[in-house]
């Protein structure tokens, strides 16, 4: 990674019409710096008040996240099948959304370049009687996109190329094998003409993998940012996020940052326990965090990780070096290996339950809903045995009860919402 330390508004890019941004107004209270351990990242040049939009940039590259999902060549999203086959593109012939997103996708084209930008369609047409790869287009999109930035915009694509991507870690697990059999062939012959090699196109799958953006909640959009894929995460962090319907991101100070303070965000929800959020990151971003919640055995007084006692009964087990628990009690230990295995088998119970593999909530009759309501109330009867109130499973499933009984209409079931929610807020 770059070591250098500068401000951004001395940054200059050619940029097409679509990503142009003035550095210099936009970039004014950040700066790029080089960390010890963590890479490069974003400091604040001033003091940022809380709620303050620091800065908005547009993406360099859209497209869909990697799935087995079609996606639309133009606006990026899920294109559903329920109504018959989609439409093609008349220059490449591939998927593009229905009649009832036209217009939007039309918009769309025009705001992101995406598909029109002076070569994409033209492109494509080469594979568009490659059924495999025609379908697979969620595959590999959105790799294609980036390593195209080499010759339609270079300044963009050697930014790109800084970014870290943990190929050496990644070259073993299931997800690099599967780029190499679903993403390679075909972005190699999507541009053959150039000198990219197997092996940039891994690398850039790592570096879409650790860097990009979810565009959307469902997650099936994604961008990489120039500047803003630069700062680093914090489980506690001082900014957030936010896309607007150009796709650009806004970053928000959640509270007072001073001049000098590193930028962080959180690349996984705040409201998992350390252990979970740890193996999320190590996992998906091939790090292991470190920051001052994931050192604090009680995650700030939460005990969102913490488990009730089995010796005494009364304390709680808090992981200790993250590598045993210990009983604020009497003092107890236990591995964190047989703990693990404990809450991973709740976990599995809870996700039989609440993440079935075929949803079918609009679908359900208002017995239905009811009986899923009743097995999750003697579900969460039965884990508060095992695990306090306080545990991020037992919150996770008070959530999911919450939003189930905003669907089964009556006084008591409205009754009982209100009482969770209570315990939510407490």
């Amino acid at each position: 990674m770059s070591g250098d330390r500068r401000p951004i508004g001395n940054t200059k890019h050619k940029m097409t019409d679509h990503a142009k941004v003035d550095f210099s107004d936009l970039f004014t209270a950040v700066e790029i710096a080089a960390t010890a351990n963590r890479g490069r990242c974003l400091r604040a040049t001033r003091r940022i008040a809380r709620g303050e939009e620091i800065y908005n940039e547009a993406p360099m590259v859209v497209g869909p996240s990697q799935s087995d999902d079609l996606s639309c060549v133009v606006c990026s999203r899920c294109i559903k099948l329920k109504e018959g086959l989609p439409r093609s593109c008349q220059g490449c012939g591939m998927a593009v959304c229905g009649s009832d997103r036209a217009a939007t996708c039309k918009e769309e084209a025009t705001a992101t370049m995406a598909h029109v930008d002076g070569g994409e369609c033209e492109i494509l047409a080469k594979i568009s009687g490659n059924t495999k790869y025609a379908n697979s287009v969620s595959q590999w999109l959105t790799v294609f996109r980036a390593l195209r930035l080499k010759r339609t915009l270079r300044a963009a694509f050697d930014q790109l190329w800084k970014l870290e991507h943990h190929s050496e870690e990644r070259k073993d697990c299931e997800l690099m094998q599967q780029n190499k059999e679903k993403v390679a062939p075909v972005v190699r012959e999507l541009l053959a003409d150039s000198d990219v090699s197997a092996t940039d196109i891994l690398r850039c799958c790592g570096s879409l993998d650790s860097n990009a953006f979810r565009l959307d909640s469902a997650g099936g959009t994604r961008a990489i940012f120039d500047v803003s894929s630069m700062i680093n995460h914090d489980c506690v962090p001082n900014c957030r996020v936010k896309f607007d319907a150009e796709r650009r991101l806004h970053l928000i100070a959640k509270r007072d940052i001073d001049s000098g303070e590193e930028l962080t965000i959180t690349y996984c929800s705040p409201l998992l326990g350390t252990p979970a959020r740890q193996e999320k990151l190590k996992r998906n971003k091939f790090f292991t965090c470190s920051c001052l919640r994931c050192s604090d055995p009680t995650e700030f007084g939460s005990h969102m990780s913490s488990l009730k006692c089995p010796k005494c009964k009364g304390g709680l087990l808090t992981l200790q070096s993250g590598t045993a628990y210990r009983c604020n009690g009497c003092k107890f230990n236990t591995t964190r290996e047989k703990s693990d295995k404990f809450v991973q088998s709740i976990r599995q119970i809870h996700d039989k339950l609440l993440r079935p593999e075929q949803q079918e909530k609009d679908l359900r009759t208002s017995m239905e809903k009811r009986n899923r309501v009743a097995k999750m109330e003697e579900m969460l009867e039965k884990h508060s045995k095992l695990l306090p109130p306080s545990h991020y499973l037992m919150f996770e499933l008070k959530i999911e009860l919450i939003n189930e009984y905003a669907l089964v209409r009556s006084i008591k079931s409205a009754d009982r919402r209100l009482e969770l929610l209570d315990e939510r807020i407490r």
